[in-house]
């Protein structure tokens, strides 16, 4: 988080408003210091997806936030790799499980 926020001049520009990692899946949310004063309900979580949708080697990572009367919500995901037809319907169903977890 330390050399992103340098990267972005913060905390003179930008301020780290949520930081949640699940293994090496990892999000951090920045919002500009002029409009940090309407950010609110911020929330951070989880969903593991990875063997029995309990190891997190696999999943998704969140962070929903309101900016004034606006409602965000921000994911990042792994997924299973590989383009067979097997992998294709596991990454969906792992997408729509973390979404409904998160969103």
């Amino acid at each position: 988080a330390a050399l992103v926020a340098a990267h972005l001049d913060a905390p003179n520009r930008y301020v780290l408003i949520a930081s949640v990692r699940m293994l090496d899946i990892g999000l951090l949310v920045f919002v500009r210091r002029s409009l940090y004063s309407y950010v609110g309900a911020i929330d951070t979580a989880t969903k593991a997806t990875g063997i029995g949708g309990l190891i997190g080697n696999k999943g998704g990572v969140g962070a929903a936030f309101t900016l004034g009367e606006r409602s965000f919500c921000v994911i990042g995901a792994h997924l299973a790799a590989r383009a067979d037809f097997k992998r294709l319907a596991q990454r969906n169903a792992d997408a729509a499980d973390i979404f409904d977890a998160l969103a």
